[in-house]
């Protein structure tokens, strides 16, 4: 029972302290998401970088991270049209990417990135690692460059094999020909004199596992193989390492040693070994510390070889080797548990002490963390605050410091001088300054303002004239810290609009001068129109009057001398008054329009049959031009509140249009059809249709398609113009579809109301003419 209890003491602490270890990273790495991009020289399977991106995300993988990742293959393919093409896609890839901190692993990906940084990412910090072979470029490069080296220990490595073998005649190096490989043979040739007297030192290079298995079969058995090599096989695919590696030890049954611990575990006994999931976790503590602000050339290269002792402990009893007789510091794989046993109370003991003392110090950290994330976040609430009051001013806002360093430029400046646009940054003084060179035209007078205003603590304005024909007003105020003067704040204005502003005050007084001469002439038009009108139609009536007289009396006489000259006089005379009738009228009705004093004596009709009735009543004038005249309609009545005499004017109108334009033995249609909410009145003809560029003029005033001497049809080009002013006091439209030689369509839209039983709107007792004289009227100006 005790024992259940302790277990149970021991789990609930061992969980309050995980909750509290796990908050207190919550709480540290704060939620700014960075964007970091892992470039490797190798490819994706590969034991060595995958244990690099291991090491790299077992720190920096969480939430608020970005990371992208980036294989560049070149275990498979290295020749500059593979690097010319790994840039072209990567600058096409990344164009519009900003990454925090990048991280390369090995050397060819640190040469593409010597090569290309500057076009691809440029100031974005670069921590490299697994570097077997550098120069000084990475060093003089420290505000951009930082990372570790990959020197191994091969010295201690062979030192360590020959103690452990010391019957030991040969050693075989096996290396690939790749630059890995010319390295680590170079590194051993380099000591190999050392042990000229001792041992002999074999090289075999080769790509092949197959060839090297068939070289090294028949090897002495005092031998020790030092392994450094990348296989393929006879497909010419890589061969995994800890494969290759236990492929040479089932043939040859002697030692192998490397300097690489991705080689454990297939054959390999081990030495002072690289970690590359320990070069991965190395990088990524780097990168930490540049996200967090720290300058990179404040972190320095590592030079010196970082590696431990590392062995495989089952291959150590193979050979017969005693773990006493390895460095102290050594580690290893497959090892089996200890059997040592302690007392469990002393564990249980132990164990609690240590969860109670890490419980309280993360408590303890964890407040801390809270009260410096609650500070961090008021600093950045207050900074995001003053970003966004500089940010919302319509002015653009330029600081720069005392040694003419640009501090800040708030959006309205980007936007205002299309920074933005030029991806420019703002914050480089020289590429700032030749900006501004480029934009405005007065750009040495300006740049001497600015430089001026920056040791000047008395306010300051400039005018600012811009290229594209903007003008700016610049005012600068000294930038006062701690009562110390620390350089200056400029404000720009656009003014553009305020000078143009004045400059057309003066042209709208002259404008508004004309204008009113323009209603008092157009006034005297509108008068002159109504009183020529109906003076005109005073004399006209009695010629009118009299012309009918005359045809009444004499006309029908065949005994009277000159009876068919008279006849034919007597019509002409008729159909010319009329004509000039209908323009008098339309003169009246249009001047009533503009001066808003046309009223609607609206009523409730059956559209269709009001419509049907004025067509029918011109059908025997149509058939008498050679023309066929067809009527339809969807429905047989529809109430609508109208007035009948101008719903018969429009008509009349359009029909008269439509007989004047079309020959002989072409048709025209009617047709009515009902949507619900409105009715639709179709006139179509197959007459000489209309230009395009007319379409929307013929309902212009006084505006004909033909208004030559020459023209075939004669009009005033009032009808139309009339036509939708009517249609418009009725809240209706009308439109006009037309294609030259194939005819015209007129289409009215109509909206449907209906008045109350005993209610008629503006009526008035308007004298109704006859429906012949209304159609002789409209169709006066008919000749053919």
């Amino acid at each position: 029972m005790k024992r259940y209890i302790k277990k149970a003491v021991l789990s609930l602490l061992v969980l309050i302290n995980i909750l509290l270890l796990s908050n207190s990273y919550i709480f540290a790495e704060g939620n700014i998401e960075k964007h970091i991009l892992i470039l490797n020289s190798y490819h994706q399977g590969y034991t060595w970088t995958d244990d690099i991106i291991k090491g790299i995300k077992s720190v920096l993988d969480d939430t608020e991270n970005v990371i992208r990742i980036e294989y560049m293959d070149t275990k498979v393919i290295k020749d500059k049209e593979h690097l010319k093409n790994l840039y072209e896609l990567y600058k096409h890839k990344y164009k519009d990417s900003k990454f925090d901190v990048i991280l390369a692993s090995d050397n060819d990906a640190y040469e593409f990135l010597k090569s290309y940084h500057e076009e691809l990412f440029p100031d974005t910090p670069i921590i490299v690692c697994g570097l077997n072979q550098y120069d000084q470029y990475i060093t003089k490069n420290d505000n951009l460059f930082t990372g570790i080296s990959e020197n191994v220990d091969v010295k201690s490595t062979i030192d360590l094999a020959m103690k452990l073998h010391p019957n030991t005649e040969n050693i075989y190096v096996i290396s690939d020909n790749s630059l890995f490989g010319d390295i680590n043979e170079e590194i051993i040739k380099e000591i190999e004199a050392l042990y000229f007297k001792e041992i002999k030192f074999d090289y075999i290079k080769e790509d092949s596992i197959d060839k090297v298995i068939n070289i090294i079969k028949d090897i002495p058995v005092n031998s020790i193989i030092f392994q450094t090599a990348i296989f393929k096989d006879k497909f010419g695919e890589l061969v995994p390492v800890e494969i290759g590696s236990k492929l040479i030890y089932e043939k040859t049954k002697v030692p192998l040693y490397s300097c690489w611990k991705m080689q454990l575990g297939g054959g390999v006994v081990g030495g002072r070994m690289i970690d590359a999931y320990n070069q991965g976790q190395i990088i990524a503590n780097m990168a930490v510390e540049i996200l967090r602000g720290k300058n990179i050339s404040e972190i320095p290269f590592i030079e010196e070889s970082i590696s431990e002792y590392t062995f495989d402990y089952n291959l150590l009893k193979e050979f017969n080797i005693n773990i006493d007789r390895l460095p102290k510091e050594s580690k290893f794989i497959n090892m089996p548990v200890s059997s040592l046993k302690i007392e469990k109370s002393l564990i249980y003991l132990c164990g609690i002490i240590i969860i109670i003392f890490l419980s309280i110090v993360n408590y303890s950290r964890l407040n801390n963390i809270k009260k410096l994330r609650k500070i961090e976040k008021e600093l950045k609430r207050e900074k995001k605050i003053l970003k966004s009051i500089l940010d919302s001013t319509v002015d653009g806002i330029l600081v720069a410091d005392t040694q003419k360093n640009i501090i800040h430029g708030n959006d309205s400046l980007n936007k205002i001088l299309g920074i933005q646009q030029e991806h420019l940054d703002i914050k480089n003084s020289h590429e700032f300054e030749n900006y501004i060179r480029s934009i405005v035209i007065n750009s040495e007078e300006v740049i001497n303002w600015l430089i001026e205003s920056i040791e000047n603590i008395f306010d300051s304005t400039y005018i600012i004239k811009l290229k594209d024909g903007r003008v700016f007003e610049g005012l600068s105020k000294a930038f006062i810290i701690d009562e110390k003067l620390s350089g200056s704040i400029w404000s720009l204005r656009d003014i553009t609009k305020k000078r143009e502003m004045e400059k057309l005050e003066k042209e709208v007084e002259i404008k508004e001068m004309l204008l009113e001469e323009a209603k008092k002439c157009e006034l005297m038009k509108d008068q002159f129109f109504a009183t020529i009108s109906h003076e005109l139609k005073t004399p006209l009536n009695i010629i009118l009057g009299v012309v009918q007289l005359i045809n009444e009396l004499y006309c029908d006489k065949k005994s009277i001398v000159y009876h068919e000259k008279l006849n034919t006089y007597t019509k002409i005379s008729k159909q010319n008054c009329y004509r000039l009738l209908k323009l008098i009228n339309n003169l009246i009705d249009i001047t009533k329009i503009d001066s808003g004093f046309m009223n609607l004596n609206l009523e409730n009709h059956n559209i269709i049959s009001n419509v049907e009735d004025i067509t029918m009543s011109i059908a025997e004038y149509v058939g008498s031009k050679g023309i066929e005249l067809v009527f339809d309609t969807e429905v047989e009545e529809k109430i609508v509140a109208f007035d009948a005499d101008k719903l018969e004017r429009i008509m009349l109108n359009l029909f008269s249009n439509a007989i004047k334009f079309t020959k002989h033995g072409g048709a025209i249609h009617v047709n009515i059809f009902d949507r619900k909410d409105k009715v639709i009145i179709s006139v179509k003809d197959t007459g000489i249709g209309i230009p395009d560029y007319m379409r929307e003029q013929i309902f212009d005033r006084f505006r004909q398609v033909d208004s030559s001497l020459s023209r075939q049809a004669e009009g005033s080009g009032i009808g139309l113009s009339l036509v939708k002013s009517i249609i418009e006091l009725h809240n209706g439209k009308i439109k006009v579809i037309s294609e030259i030689g194939k005819g015209s369509e007129f289409i009215i839209e109509l909206p449907v109301k209906v008045l109350a039983e005993d209610i008629s709107e503006n009526k008035v007792d308007n004298f109704i003419q006859s429906k012949v004289e209304r159609i002789s009227i409209e169709f006066s100006d008919i000749y053919s």
